[in-house]
């Protein structure tokens, strides 16, 4: 992704891996976070070895549904400190906190673009 002024911003890890179908395609192994990114924070931490949630599979910590919730389906936990897979409403939009495409809370329609 790159932020409204054209800069990349990313996290960048050594390793990313998922189990199978079976263990609810848990987030099984995040490597090291590399010096390199430009997100400036390893915002994946909270997600490590949590399962896929989606609206119709719950398998996060939290008492709701955190994709019916946040509108996509992610490695929730309590809900997220990252969601790369919920809705891209532009870098002009202003919405509600919390929906749309965030990485440490930042969210996209003030700080990121396509």
């Amino acid at each position: 992704m790159n932020n409204v002024n054209g800069k990349p911003y990313y996290a960048k890890y050594n390793l990313f891996r998922i189990s199978d179908e079976s263990s609810n395609y848990r987030l099984t192994d995040l490597g090291d976070y590399l010096s390199e990114s430009t997100a400036n924070n390893d915002a994946m931490a909270n997600h490590r070895n949590m399962s896929f949630t989606t609206k119709d599979r719950d398998n996060d910590r939290n008492s709701n549904n955190c994709a019916s919730k946040y509108f996509g389906a992610w490695w929730y936990n309590n809900c997220f400190h990252t969601h790369l897979t919920s809705l891209y409403f532009g870098a002009t939009v202003v919405i509600k906190a919390f929906i749309g495409i965030i990485f440490l809370r930042v969210i996209t329609t003030s700080n990121m673009q396509k």
